[in-house]
């Protein structure tokens, strides 16, 4: 059983669970610690500021208040400063332990807790706080009785022997450097981070293991600085700490304890989460282009069919007008690389087999590069939930990276494989939960990645290729890597140059019995019952907000024998379906638009006039072709799917094949 220091220190824990409260008051009771238990964050802070205690015990979900606020007003005073803050919480995600680390906090504990667990963490962080006011005592002691030598050295030992258990304890490497910036002591932990011996370490310079010009040219043993460097393994492996050290005096003599944390899992964390702000900032502005790009093609390509209408007969389709109708479908291509990146293109998933998809693209890239693509998909590969269009672009993107890198020709490697989340097969240092994943790999001998570049791949228009829609837009990866992540995912690139690049894709394995039968919203019964017998009379309401769609639809239908009715948002097509059943002369059809920039848009409108009348034929138009209304436009109660642009032709075809 762990014993806490002969000093009773003072515990705060601060729980909204009265259960909580009375385990862990039951278990520091028992090691002999003075507890005090609070049920919310404001009192909590109301007793801090009557008694600072030695260390508190934080829950995070609390109702007013939460953990990371007491923590955050705690940390802004100087007062409360540096009373060491474990929490303590049912929160298990990597992001809420850094957020709880960035705000302070000396430790984390995961509930269900071990009492074991509780009182090793509790008294590790005690000895440390303790440990630092009693050397602070003690050296003024040693200032003050200098005569009385052999009691200071008495006690000088015993903190030794006090800090060596500590220093052994501990996961950081901690270093005692004389004035000179040489290692006089180091505890166990820092042979591991530096992959030296205790003994090999000893007479190094922390110089010698850093690799930083500022910290060579500023480190002074009597300044205490923090850092955020570049360390080195004894084996030539660089990786990221941050090193703190502060000043302290024995015997007339300066020295510097410095500690080192080894931050390589944070660091890539912070990376996963900076790539996924890039994401979401890049996301809102592409959704808004690829919507505004796909109205104004709309307007052209249906221009140049009306246009058409005028060349004479015995000339044919101009070859002009045919030339620029071409070069609108070659922008609406590239507006969907936009809309897969916009928040509004979520996948819509159903579960598949993703090595027919992989087969798929492969035969479809064959005789566009010069390279073999060699692909092993083994027979039992488990199903995936996945949106077909949106995975098919993310491999494609991946395979034709890997075609590029190998100008002179060559092979890409093509596998996929079952894995279970913690095996050596799953990806190093990836925070997967538990479960079972698929992992595909496309493996080149291209040319590799520059290690500068390599940190860079996933940024939004990053390219190292020209420019252009046919060359490097700088999309390719970034849409990769976000088709992965929003299916749940991981992606990682490890490439050397002369020797080629691995990617490695991991994707959440599709479990049919672990997963909620589903009761999907059926359609009004009226939908499928026979249709309404009633004359048609070519009548169409056509809701956009843009007017220059409007007046064109307008033209295209009118020249086609129909009749349209014009709206600009909901609210107006609503009063005119009204009106028109009202009159006895209902509409046939009705077109809506999706998204209506200021008023209510279509997937509103359409539920409003199924309640209307249950028998509305309506068809869903927008330029976000991967919204999840325009892709499954039943389940919102439409009866087809307009994607912008389109053509006339194709506004034709619709409105024939629903009014049959």
């Amino acid at each position: 059983m762990i014993q806490p220091e002969s000093k009773q220190n003072d515990v705060l824990i601060v729980d909204d669970t009265p259960e909580n409260l009375k385990i862990l008051m039951q278990i520091l009771t028992e090691q002999g610690y003075l507890v005090r238990p609070v049920l919310n964050g404001e009192l909590a802070l109301q007793v801090v500021q009557k008694a600072i205690p030695d260390l508190i015990l934080l829950d995070i979900l609390m109702p007013g208040t939460d953990g990371y606020e007491v923590c955050r007003r705690l940390k802004a005073e100087e007062r409360t400063r540096n009373i060491p803050i474990i929490f303590i919480s049912a929160l298990d995600e990597t992001m809420d332990k850094v957020k709880a680390f960035d705000l302070g906090g000396v430790d984390y504990i995961t509930k269900p807790f071990q009492a074991e667990e509780v009182l090793a963490r509790v008294k590790t962080h005690l000895n440390l706080r303790n440990m630092q006011i009693q050397m602070q005592a003690q050296n003024q002691q040693l200032r003050q009785e200098i005569k009385e030598r052999e009691q200071a050295e008495h006690d000088l030992r015993d903190s030794e022997e006090k800090l060596r258990g500590i220093m052994n304890a501990v996961a950081d490497a901690i270093i005692l450097l004389d004035a000179q910036g040489k290692i006089v002591y180091s505890n166990p932990a820092s042979g591991k981070i530096f992959g030296y011996t205790v003994q090999e370490l000893k007479n190094k310079t922390m110089k010698s293991l850093l690799i930083s010009e500022e910290f060579k040219t500023t480190y002074n043993p009597a300044d205490g600085k923090t850092f955020e460097l570049k360390a080195i393994r004894k084996n030539g492996t660089v990786f990221p700490v941050d090193f703190s050290f502060s000043a302290m005096q024995m015997n007339d003599e300066w020295y510097s304890v410095g500690i080192v944390r080894d931050i390589t899992e944070r660091m890539e964390m912070q990376e996963e989460i900076d790539n996924a702000r890039k994401l979401d900032s890049l996301g809102i502005l592409t959704g808004g282009i690829a919507h505004d790009l796909n109205n104004l093609l709309s307007v052209i390509i249906g221009n140049i069919n009306l246009a058409e209408r005028d060349v004479k007969p015995e000339i044919g389709r101009s070859k002009f007008l045919n030339e620029a109708e071409k070069a609108c479908f070659r922008i609406k291509d590239l507006t969907k690389q936009f809309t897969t990146l916009s928040i509004g293109g979520a996948p819509v998933k159903k579960s598949g087999s993703i090595g027919d998809l992989l087969m798929e693209t492969v035969n479809f890239l064959l005789p566009k590069f010069d390279v073999r693509y060699d692909f092993f998909p083994p027979n039992d590969l488990w199903p995936v939930k996945f949106d077909r269009g949106q995975m098919k672009q993310a491999v494609k993107n991946l395979m034709i990276n890997a075609a590029e890198s190998m100008p002179a020709g060559g092979s890409v490697i093509i596998k996929a494989e079952n894995i279970k989340a913690g095996t050596e097969t799953a990806s190093r240092n990836m925070p997967f939960e538990d479960g079972n994943y698929l992992k595909i790999i496309i493996r080149d001998r291209g040319i590799g990645i520059l290690e500068e570049n390599l940190i860079r791949i996933f940024d939004p228009y990053f390219s190292t290729k020209s420019r252009g829609v046919q060359k490097g837009m700088g999309l390719g990866l970034t849409i990769a890597w976000s088709v992965i992540t929003r299916h749940g995912g991981r992606l990682t690139v490890e490439s050397e140059i002369g020797t080629g690049t691995v990617v490695s894709i991991f994707l959440p394995a599709y479990e049919k019995n672990a997963e909620a039968q589903k009761i999907e919203k059926t359609l009004p019964s009226a939908l499928k019952s026979e249709k309404k017998s009633t004359v048609r009379t070519g009548k169409i309401l056509l809701m956009d907000d843009e007017m220059m769609i409007r007046e064109l639809a307008d033209e295209m239908l009118s020249q086609n024998g129909y009749n349209a009715e014009l709206a600009c948002d909901g609210a107006e097509a609503i009063e005119l379906y009204k009106s028109a059943m009202n009159s006895g002369k209902p509409f046939d059809a009705v077109i809506l638009d999706l998204t209506i920039k200021e008023g209510i848009g279509g997937k509103a409108t359409v539920k409003a006039l199924l309640e209307i009348d249950p028998h509305v034929k309506a068809i869903v138009s927008s330029g976000y072709s991967e919204d999840p209304a325009v892709i499954d436009f039943k389940k919102y109660g439409f009866c087809g799917s307009l994607g912008k642009p389109y053509t006339m032709k194709k506004l034709i075809d619709i409105l024939t094949v629903i009014l049959k």
